[in-house]
């Protein structure tokens, strides 16, 4: 008897060979992404693109976020404007991204769950517009609450603690939330939170830790109001460079406590619950005969190209951009032009070239002119046209957007220092120290700054604050060919004096 397992990271059902229960918690990795994960039983039937698998031995934990700090691992200091511009933005696009690929594998597993003749619901929302959150569980949360559990939820996330993420969502309101008013069949409704409630957690917990990487970070900024709907806005910072926003909506949990039961995320613009709405209005549109059926003509693309979106998602999920955009490619425009495979081959063309993300950028602000995070989107898109005041102007919108970040002068610095202003750079560079000293980071774009401007006391004086403060060692600036100039500098000889090694 064959024994089906389903990776968590690709989501492909994989075939056990001599499979019995007593394989079940042991580690295997998947043979399509290759990534390890443990054994858990499959609850549906393997479908056809089901393979064989790899087993391997039990993985070395991850070093802490923490551990990059310690001055364990020497590194030499960033190249000026180190964070490159397609790296600017779009590296915290993944956490955004994959919300949509997600779901694309629920509605897929969903797919079997279609009912004809289904009753119909009397009210519709559109797409997009998902119900308010309601005090079901007792009173509203106080801000002590709010701010508590911010504090709470920030630790857990720079502990890398993706158990203890899941744990403070509510996955099925946000689930609920999304389907609110849509004229969904009973078992349409339960075949997808049964796939949503098996991947969705797991899946996007894991992709904000991968995201923020060994030294980024997730900062609790504030509470604030939204169209009357009180939110937590947090940072989210990978150590690979990039920015993404996180504004997390809270109610009050059955056991009394706040929880989480939608999340904002910046870089796609709307709410989770508006995107797995959006793909459930496609799902859902194969109940034949059905109110969203007359609304959406591209379910039958969407069934007809399940292969497709299959291997695309695997092929983004192990890191083949260039075969995934190929795969992009392939797909029907109508597949194309919904919002969430845009903003997917968004991502995945910044990581082929340049002008397949310039290309896909330019069709993604063409589809959606309109879309709240255009400006964010767009920083990146100016930087690369050379267009630095568009690109600063992109930069002041989002900062009014979030309500002031001064963390978003590491991307004005940039832009700044590209047009020559280089006690603007400067300048900027030092705001971001002063406002987050217990962050490395920016001290290192402070060096970046320095060493394009020439101004070496700069440098000398980055690579010490690095040094003594955030415990960072750097290999021999003699090898690193951006620090040639530094090299030649009477600051180099002063760095060699105090120079840890």
């Amino acid at each position: 008897m064959v024994f089906p397992v389903q990776c968590p990271h690709c989501f492909e059902v994989l075939k056990l060979k001599d499979a019995a229960a007593e394989s079940v918690g042991k580690r295997m990795r998947c043979s399509k992404c290759s990534e390890p994960f443990a054994i858990k039983p499959y609850e549906e039937d393997a479908d056809e693109y089901a393979e064989e698998y790899v087993e391997e031995e039990e993985p070395q934990p991850r070093r802490s976020a923490r551990s990059s700090r310690s001055g364990s691992r020497k590194k030499p200091a960033p190249k000026a404007a180190e964070s490159g511009k397609l790296k600017t933005i779009l590296s915290g696009l993944g956490s955004a991204v994959v919300i949509g690929l997600i779901i694309l594998r629920v509605v897929l597993r969903a797919r079997n769950n279609f009912v004809q003749d289904a009753p119909q619901a009397p009210a519709f929302n559109p797409p997009g517009v998902v119900a308010p959150v309601a005090a079901a569980n007792g009173a509203p949360l106080t801000d002590a609450e709010y701010d508590a559990f911010a504090k709470q939820f920030e630790a857990l996330v720079n502990a890398r603690n993706a158990t203890a993420f899941q744990a403070q969502v509510n996955w099925s309101q946000l689930i609920d939330r999304s389907m609110t008013g849509l004229s969904l069949s009973p078992q349409f409704v339960l075949g997808f939170k049964r796939g949503a409630l098996s991947t969705m957690g797991a899946n996007f917990s894991g992709e904000v830790m991968k995201g923020l990487g060994e030294s980024g970070h997730y900062r609790f900024l504030r509470v604030h109001d939204v169209g009357g709907e009180k939110r937590v806005l947090f940072r989210l910072a990978p150590s690979e460079g990039g920015l993404n926003y996180h504004d997390l909506v809270l109610a009050r949990g059955a056991n009394g406590q706040p929880e989480v039961v939608d999340f904002h995320i910046a870089l796609s613009g709307e709410l989770m619950s508006e995107t797995l709405r959006g793909l459930i209005v496609v799902a859902a549109a194969g109940q034949k005969g059905s109110f969203l059926q007359k609304l959406t003509g591209q379910y039958s693309d969407f069934e007809a190209n399940l292969p497709t979106l299959n291997q695309f998602q695997a092929q983004k999920n192990a890191g083949q951009f260039a075969e995934a955009l190929a795969t992009f490619k392939r797909m029907p425009p109508s597949l194309q032009k919904m919002k969430a495979f845009a903003l997917a081959r968004t991502m995945i063309a910044s990581n082929v070239n340049e002008g397949e993300y310039l290309a896909a950028m330019a069709d993604f602000r063409q589809a959606y002119p309109n879309e709240a995070c255009i400006d964010f989107l767009s920083i990146d898109f100016y930087l690369l046209r050379k267009e630095y005041d568009k690109a600063l102007q992109a930069i002041d919108s989002v900062d009014r957007s979030v309500g002031g970040d001064p963390y978003l002068n590491i991307t004005r610095v940039d832009a700044l220092l590209e047009q020559g202003k280089f006690p603007e750079a400067r300048r900027a560079a030092e705001s971001v120290i002063q406002a987050e000293p217990s962050l490395v980071g920016p001290v290192y774009t402070l060096i970046g700054a320095g060493i394009q401007a020439r101004d070496f006391q700069l440098v000398l004086d980055g690579l010490k604050m690095a040094q003594d403060k955030h415990n960072a060692t750097f290999n021999d600036l003699r090898t690193v060919p951006e620090y040639a100039e530094f090299v030649k500098s009477p600051q180099f000889q002063e760095w060699l004096k105090v120079a840890k090694q």
